[in-house]
């Protein structure tokens, strides 16, 4: 999980490229296809990354033992959108965010995060639909948002 914060770093340093942009409201086969391949990929490292050119704004999936692995750190989530993210993200199963402690490498607590995570098996039709979601209700973006979409 530290290679995909160092990642989205680097992505809200650089910002979009214009090859690497697409619309969120015609953009469902795109998502689901990228989400697809992540599936396919064996590094232990193995994300995507959805996120929003301007403000940054983003949610991303691993590629873990058990399938995708959904997370969306309040890292960037303002009160609000921590307010409609946990009715959105209840319709996919998702009812509480959890606490993701970080360690230093003697074992000692030095910080943490909250998250909304969840494990989501092979199932890309719901993961493509948690995309959606969070940029048009949780983000509250129009569908023609431009979005970037970042794979290793």
């Amino acid at each position: 999980m530290k290679r995909v914060i160092f990642t989205l770093l680097i992505i809200a340093l650089t910002g979009c490229g214009e090859e690497d942009k697409m619309m969120i409201g015609n953009s469902k086969g795109k998502i689901k296809e990228s989400l697809k391949r992540l599936l396919l990929r064996t590094n232990d490292d193995a994300f995507v990354i959805f996120s929003e050119c301007k403000t940054n704004k983003y949610c991303q999936f691993a590629n873990s033992k058990n399938g995708l692995f959904f997370d969306l750190p309040f890292l960037t989530l303002s009160d609000e959108e921590v307010k409609r993210a946990e009715v959105v993200l209840a319709k996919h199963g998702i009812h509480k965010a959890v606490y993701c402690p970080m360690y230093d490498p003697s074992g000692k607590e030095i910080q943490g995060w909250k998250a909304f995570q969840k494990e989501l098996g092979d199932n890309v039709d719901m993961a493509t639909e948690i995309v959606i979601d969070i940029f048009s209700e949780v983000y509250q973006f129009k569908p023609n948002v431009q979005i970037q979409m970042e794979e290793n």
